[in-house]
């Protein structure tokens, strides 16, 4: 069996089939084999997706806590500001302020626990 797409010739044993067999044959031919092979059709698209790993999260709670700054250090916020400043020092206060950078060792641990993207 020879196929021209969209069904213009068909032929069978030497003969020309008539035009409905040739739509049939053609629609069979094209949902057996997909015509281009980066466009798989719905099946082997579903299949191709499903082996692909699950997608990895970032917490949303780390979102709120930690920033990768460009030079891929892992900046938070300083902790011992929330309550009990009155027992505190005010150079203590002062120093405080702001934000810092994390250990390394605790870096490697929010960058690949909590941030796999980031």
């Amino acid at each position: 069996v020879s196929l021209e797409k969209y069904g213009r010739l068909v032929y069978r044993n030497g003969l020309r089939a008539d035009r409905p067999m040739i739509r049939a044959a053609v629609a069979a031919f094209e949902r057996s084999i997909p015509s281009n092979y980066s466009d798989l059709g719905g099946h082997a698209r579903r299949k191709s997706m499903e082996s692909k790993m699950p997608k990895l999260k970032t917490k949303s709670g780390a979102k709120k806590r930690f920033k990768i700054s460009s030079t891929g250090k892992v900046i938070s916020g300083q902790a011992e500001k929330r309550h009990g400043m009155i027992k505190r020092s005010n150079s203590q206060i002062r120093k405080l302020r702001g934000t810092r950078v994390i250990s390394e060792s605790d870096a490697e641990r929010v960058r690949k626990i909590f941030l796999p993207n980031g």
